[in-house]
């Protein structure tokens, strides 16, 4: 579900068949994605969070597994591009 002004998103989601969020991104201006973006196990739990500047993966993605434990870390460039991952 994707919330809209004049044709321009500010605010996303997408659900699972059972109606749980899996992931939601804001924008920081309407149609420019600029923010926190976080993604959901089914069960609710956090799978993936970092940022995202118009649709790159920027800095530090952390990946969780199923229990909530932090599995992984990735460091992405300003262009994007994975950089290291632990």
């Amino acid at each position: 579900m994707w919330k809209r002004i004049d044709g321009k998103n500010y605010e996303g989601g997408e659900y699972y068949p059972n109606s749980q969020l899996i992931g939601k991104i804001n924008y920081s201006e309407l149609g420019i994605m600029d923010s926190e973006a976080t993604y959901y196990y089914e069960d609710g739990r956090i799978r993936v969070a970092g940022i995202r500047k118009s649709m790159k993966m920027l800095g530090k993605w952390k990946n969780y597994n199923k229990d909530g434990e932090l599995i992984s870390t990735e460091l992405y460039d300003d262009r994007g591009k994975l950089i290291v991952a632990e």
